[in-house]
């Protein structure tokens, strides 16, 4: 299958794009939720850590930037002060 992609069953000849805000697994059989502080990657391949100053829920399609005098914590999964 092509990056972003899986197959269902090994029989399928289809790979299918995996719903927004998940990616592959390792064997491209099904799909997965991102972590904490993670987002599916633009190639849809993995997951890749938020930017500086924004944070992402488990399995959240994008992330979220901090609002002023707040920032990320450690995991990037919630802002505080």
């Amino acid at each position: 299958c092509q990056l972003g992609r899986y197959k269902k069953t090994s029989g399928n000849q289809e790979c299918d794009l995996c719903p927004e805000g998940l990616v592959p697994d390792a064997n491209r059989s099904g799909c997965v939720q991102c972590g904490l502080g993670l987002i599916p990657a633009t190639n849809l391949s993995s997951c890749e850590k938020c930017p500086a100053g924004s944070i992402a829920a488990l399995g959240a399609p994008r992330c979220t930037p901090c609002k002023a005098g707040t920032a990320p914590n450690l995991d990037r999964s919630e802002c505080v002060r």
